[in-house]
């Protein structure tokens, strides 16, 4: 994938003398022609969304747009720009809200952390970096919820016009000059392709880019994977995910910096006279007119500074506050379940009790490797200061070296690839039974359901994810010596769903997070499985075998037996932080106006209603541009009513 930044977008109003800044006083936001400001849009965001809604929504300048974000504006702050410090901001307060899911049965009771950007332009600041498109197929199906606006062919054009696609050859410089042909012919199968022309957007306002090549672990890593029967990708944005390579990242090639919403949309536009955008600051409810559905959300409460604000709405309103809170604010203004709003004394404005429900996340289980003298990993930059200040100089004279890497060689595969007939046949027969067992689900689920088993028994979409992690002493592992790798086993299409909801009537209160993780038996069957194939087909393999020592975490034997590894996983699993689903309302529009109102919009992942084979950063993107595009069409199509 992503902040949790609350971002609310005012506007659409007719065009202010002021110019735009950003600010932390509410006073000043709310002078800035607010007042006057009767024709206007809020927009509120989450994840990298709402800088970007909010930044296109201002170019046309008829129309005021304010952003309301209850992160910090940290310009220039090393620890988001440098790429490799991805994992420094991580359970710290400054940059991160640091939510606490309740305890999780499926992972032997330990609570999860739920990573949430506290920075303007939120996980955009935080996260991998990973540029990533799933499947054509899996976008196709979300047309089973919506409408075309969900495909593949609707989605790529936003693809395009949120990138500014770099060299594609720089994924491959990570192989020896020995090896040109295979470069040259994967050179020309993209080409015929057809991805320079179809498949990459230039001169968009994020830099996509191939990371520099460092470590020595990730050619035998490809290889491994490539002797496994995984081929190496052709083009990993082409709707075609299956493969193994480097994956591009959202960073700046010569500057070796990362881009998030704030310095790819915000920045360059800063000066325009109808874009404000106040920071520290949070919305807590929608305030409507009327006494019957449809209702008009007519303003905005906000918190700042232990103060409560109104904003005014004269327009429309788009709620991008990221899969954790966008029904947190949904919510505490009436709109959900009624039984949960009751049980916080909250009136019911709006029955819609699929708000919250249906949140997915990405599990990953993992395993760490000691490499043999020699073999570089990150752990260096911590445990040799020579070799961090050395790296440091580099990174600060010329932007190359360590710094400027992230975890980008990644293999996604189906099961039929990487397991034999009679495993997937398995399986597949353990999870139809666990199917059969449970009670009747939700219409949206068992329609999920069904298509998640389709993807399984036929084998094109892939099921899982293997990322080469470059570093060890993340996941409770032992200390060494050695320098580490750590290989994270992804589950791309989890059974298990959880939920997200208020937990008290205080709107300032944290959400009560269940993702209900490993509740189906078959997706820790899944994951120890993928643990399995990693040590036996992979690590053991001969290129593997020239940089790994030994396996550290967990003990060899414990691979050996299925139970055993069940139990590994169940006590090591984490979330990758990439949340989906949890605002299901199945629009019928991307970004579509929420069933029971006129004038709200949501904008932001939790409206995916299945989870994908992704990072979903360049995703989250291309809906927001596909979401500005429609509110601009949808407000100039009632004006001229």
């Amino acid at each position: 994938m992503y902040p949790l930044a609350f971002k609310l977008f005012v506007g659409l109003a007719f065009l202010s003398n002021a110019g735009a800044s950003i600010t932390t006083s509410p006073e000043a936001f709310l002078l800035n022609d607010f007042d006057f400001i009767v024709e206007e849009v809020q927009r509120q965001a989450g994840l990298t969304q709402g800088i970007a809604v909010g930044t296109r929504l201002s170019e046309n300048a008829k129309y005021m747009v304010g952003i309301i974000d209850s992160g910090q504006y940290l310009r220039g702050d090393p620890l988001i720009t440098t790429p490799a410090n991805f994992g420094h901001m991580v359970y710290n307060s400054k940059y991160d809200h640091m939510f606490l899911s309740v305890p999780q049965p499926g992972l032997n009771n330990r609570s999860h952390t739920a990573i949430r950007g506290k920075n303007l332009g939120g996980c955009s600041g935080t996260n991998f970096l990973l540029w990533t498109r799933a499947s054509k197929e899996e976008y196709d199906i979300l047309s089973h919820f919506g409408d075309q606006s969900w495909s593949w062919k609707g989605l790529l054009p936003c693809f395009l016009k949120t990138e500014n696609y770099g060299s594609f050859l720089s994924s491959k410089l990570f192989y020896s000059p020995g090896e040109v042909l295979y470069q040259l012919k994967n050179f020309f199968t993209w080409l015929l392709k057809g991805s320079t022309s179809r498949l990459h957007g230039k001169g968009g306002p994020i830099h996509v880019n191939h990371p520099n090549p460092y470590y020595n672990t990730t050619k035998p890593f490809v290889h491994a994977m490539n002797n496994a029967g995984i081929p190496s990708f052709s083009d990993p944005l082409s709707g075609d995910i299956f493969g193994i390579g480097q994956v591009p990242m959202s960073m700046v090639k010569h500057t070796g910096m990362r881009v998030t919403s704030v310095a790819a949309y915000l920045e360059p536009n800063i000066n325009r006279k109808n874009l404000i955008v106040l920071t520290s600051s949070k919305v807590t409810r929608l305030i409507f007119a009327g006494t019957s559905e449809p209702f008009t959300v007519t303003a905005i409460q906000f918190v700042s500074n232990n103060k409560t604000y109104i904003v005014s709405v004269r327009r429309e309103v788009v709620l991008s506050a990221g899969s954790i809170q966008t029904p947190q604010v949904l919510e505490h203004s009436g709109i959900g379940n009624p039984e949960i709003l009751q049980k916080h004394d909250i009136k019911p404005v709006v029955k819609l009790p699929g708000v919250g429900e249906n949140l997915q996340e990405h599990l990953s289980s993992t395993l760490v490797y000691t490499l043999k003298p020699g073999q570089h990993s990150f752990d260096e930059f911590f445990k040799n200061p020579a070799f961090a200040a050395d790296q440091q100089a580099i990174y600060d004279t010329n932007r190359t070296g360590i710094l400027t890497t992230s975890w980008s060689t990644i293999a996604f595969t189906p099961l039929q690839t990487i397991f034999s007939n009679d495993t997937v046949k398995s399986l597949l027969q353990s999870l139809v039974a666990e199917l059969n067992s449970r009670s009747k689900h939700l219409p949206l689920t068992d329609m999920q359901y069904g298509i998640q088993r389709q993807w399984l028994e036929e084998g094109r979409i892939t099921q899982s994810e293997i990322l080469l992690g470059h570093m060890g002493g993340l996941f409770g592992d032992p200390p060494s010596d050695r320098n580490k790798i750590t290989m994270l086993m992804v589950l791309l299409h989890p059974f298990s769903r959880g939920s997200v909801h208020i937990s008290s009537p205080d709107p300032l209160s944290p959400p009560l997070i269940d993702y209900n993780f490993l509740d189906f038996d078959f997706d820790a069957k899944l994951l120890a499985k993928m643990a399995q194939f990693i040590h036996s087909a992979l690590i053991k393999s001969d290129p593997m075998m020239e940089v790994v020592e030994e396996l550290l975490f967990p003990r060899p034997e414990i691979l050996k037996d299925n139970q055993a590894t069940e139990n590994h996983v169940r006590n090591t699993a984490i979330t990758i932080q990439h949340p989906v689903g949890s605002a299901p309302m199945a629009p019928r529009e991307l970004g579509g106006v929420v069933y029971g109102l006129t004038n709200v919009r949501v904008v932001d992942a939790s409206v995916i209603t299945m989870q994908l084979s992704m990072h979903p950063q360049a995703t989250i993107y291309a809906i927001a541009e596909k979401a500005a595009g429609m509110i601009l069409k949808s407000i100039q199509l009632k004006e001229e009513l």
